[in-house]
């Protein structure tokens, strides 16, 4: 009578469908090499399930509405580069798998594009507002002004340096520099494959590699986490979210057990959408101040997605430091992150480590985070002095140096006018001076300026030092991550070679870390 009984119903389904051209997405028919739109684990054909009780297994290692993607069926148990999360030009076919439940499964919740239209039409207004105080003769033309001015700026760089603070505290190098590697670890699969190491590196990775491989959504959750842990050394990652979009940054927070950390780290710019916050620049009132608005958008999107599992850290370590760090974009969500975070109780002693941190905050704010927010700054680097008052200082300054601006110039003084010259020479200065509170911004906390050619540690700069972009023709390269890392690597090692006392042990371990990555 058993034998005859008819077998339990399947609690597993897969769905297959393949890729025509014109056609799209079709379920599979079943001919020649192709499996039945519908098959069970023993790959027999089966319905369609009613869905009641059905619902799309999402994991690491799939979309966010469940689908793997291969080039033919027999390829998809094998692993691949980047792993098959997301469909690549010679995608084919997909497969999806669904499973019973009791319950009425919850449905996916697929993100919308609200916030990316909300970034484009704030873009444009600040487009808008910058340009209806502008004439087209005022966009400068002659590459021989950025020239001119990196001469000019090059001696400014030196007097900054000059007025530095040594830096001295030793005990504080370790924490830097480990900070330093998770921030940098927090760019997962672009960062291990090398498309950070350099700026053609970087363009490279968004247009021809981008064929191959894109970067950013063309890598699944587990590749990522994969990068994470070889970059960082860390091992135990309590969330992860990669899926960056516009107001809503990767981010992850994993447990350094050695340090008794729970680490919160953000990426920094790595697509479109993520370029779209660095650009909504307008300023919008936060805690005692002003604050660049798409950050801080972006900040109170990490806090609501960390703050439960943070809570369950510290249930578990309450003897942990919460340290937050990130790097350009990360940063800049890290410092505003910690700002919000002080007010729960249990994370009031929060530390943020922010590595090229953009101009986002009004003097007053800044000064306030000083105590637990520390921004490091490499040689040129135009991030952390870029907002849009120094923007516009910028081309100014452009604009004084051209050679058509030293003809008028010499004009003026020859027919008797010097004190139209002067007039002009002074406009740069005054476009900025004249600027409200809360339309000057600054890097936020305090300020550890570093040289990435010698490389070394110069000191701790003034929040005022970075109301001028630097040209220079390291003003870019400054910014790489790498850029960060060796000058404090070298300042660790030189410690390490007269350090004796307690903190050693924490110099050591910080020195294993850059070692192996």
């Amino acid at each position: 009578q058993s034998a005859s009984s008819p077998p339990p119903p399947p609690t597993v389904l897969f769905e297959n469908q393949r890729r025509y051209l014109l056609l799209g997405w079709v379920p599979c028919s079943g001919l020649l090499s192709d499996p039945p739109a519908w098959t069970d684990p023993c790959n027999t054909a089966h319905s369609a399930p009613d869905f009641t009780h059905w619902s799309p297994h999402v994991d690491e290692g799939t979309s966010s509405d469940g689908w793997v993607y291969a080039t033919a069926f027999h390829r998809l148990p094998i692993e691949r580069e980047g792993g098959r999360a997301s469909q690549r030009p010679n995608d084919w076919v997909r497969r999806r798998t669904w499973l019973y439940a009791d319950e009425s499964p919850t449905p996916i919740a697929l993100s919308g594009d609200q916030d990316s239209d909300l970034a484009w039409t704030t873009l444009v207004r600040i487009f808008t507002k910058t340009m209806a105080t502008r004439s087209p003769l005022d966009i400068p033309l002659d590459p021989l002004a950025f020239l001119r001015l990196m001469n000019e700026h090059s001696s400014s760089f030196a007097r900054m340096c000059s007025r530095c603070i040594p830096f001295t505290e030793i005990a504080l190098l370790p924490d830097l520099v480990v900070s330093c590697i998770y921030a940098r670890a927090a760019y997962g699969f672009a960062m291990e494959r090398g498309h950070l190491d350099g700026a053609f590196a970087y363009l490279a990775a968004h247009t021809v590699s981008k064929a191959k491989l894109n970067v950013v959504t063309g890598v699944d959750t587990r590749s990522n986490n994969r990068a994470l842990c070889k970059l960082s050394g860390l091992q135990d990652i309590r969330l992860s979210n990669w899926c960056g979009q516009t107001f809503r940054p990767a981010h992850y927070v994993a447990v350094d057990a050695h340090l008794k950390w729970c680490v919160i780290g953000i990426r920094g710019t790595l697509s479109l959408d993520d370029a779209l916050t660095d650009l909504c620049g307008d300023w919008t009132p936060f805690a005692t101040g002003f604050a660049h608005s798409g950050m801080v958008r972006a900040a109170q999107f990490v806090e609501e997605s960390i703050l439960p599992t943070l809570e369950m850290v510290h249930a578990e370590h309450p003897d942990y430091r919460f340290v937050i760090t990130g790097h350009s974009l990360g940063a800049g969500v890290a410092a505003l992150l910690a700002v919000s975070l002080r007010k729960h109780p249990f994370l009031a002693q929060c530390r943020c480590f922010a590595f090229a941190c953009p101009s986002i905050m009004s003097y007053d704010l800044a000064i306030d985070c000083a105590p637990y927010v520390l921004t490091v700054v490499s040689g040129f680097d135009m991030i952390p002095r870029t907002s849009l008052a120094t923007i516009d200082r910028f081309i100014h300054e452009l604009n004084e140096n051209c050679t058509g601006t030293a003809v008028a110039q010499a004009v003026m003084r020859a027919i008797g006018k010097p004190e139209w010259a002067a007039r002009s020479t002074c406009r740069a200065a005054t476009a900025f001076e004249r600027l409200d509170d809360s339309e000057r911004h600054y890097p936020p906390g305090r300020l550890l300026q570093l040289d990435s050619r010698t490389p070394t540690i110069i000191g701790e700069a003034l929040t005022t030092d970075y109301q001028w972009i630097l040209a220079s023709h390291r003003m870019i390269d400054d910014h790489l991550p790498h850029n960060y890392l060796t000058p404090l690597t070298a300042a660790l090692h030189a410690a390490l070679q007269s350090e004796t006392g307690c903190a050693r042990d924490r110099l050591e371990y910080a020195a294993a870390k850059a070692s192996a990555i």
